[in-house]
């Protein structure tokens, strides 16, 4: 038996698994009340739950298996915006997404 399987055992888990999303059941139509369900908010550098959280692919070192991260820690590592592929968060599509480190990616 493997250290992983011992701390599954244990109960422990990884929290890199909070931003699979399950796949959009077919057959019906989304429901209004369950499209705030799709975005991620979870930050895979602090662990913490932020509505600004989106998708880079980056060349940061330290930061190499992260890749969906919060505005607050992508300033804070100097990962350019360049390399944010994704515009899901509240803040992107109503244009209130910031960056304090570089410039701001403002067209997809």
């Amino acid at each position: 038996m493997g250290l992983k399987d011992a701390l599954t055992s244990l109960g422990l888990r990884s929290s890199k698994g909070a931003n699979e999303r399950a796949k959009k059941a077919r057959g019906r139509a989304e429901r209004a009340s369950e499209k705030h369900q799709r975005a991620r908010t979870f930050c895979e550098v602090c662990e913490g739950e932020h509505g600004d959280v989106e998708y880079y692919k980056h060349k940061n070192p330290v930061l190499a298996d992260s890749r969906w991260i919060c505005l607050a820690c992508a300033d804070k590592n100097e990962i350019d915006d360049a390399t944010r592929t994704s515009r899901q968060s509240e803040l992107s599509r109503a244009g209130g997404f910031k960056r304090f480190y570089g410039a701001t990616r403002s067209v997809f």
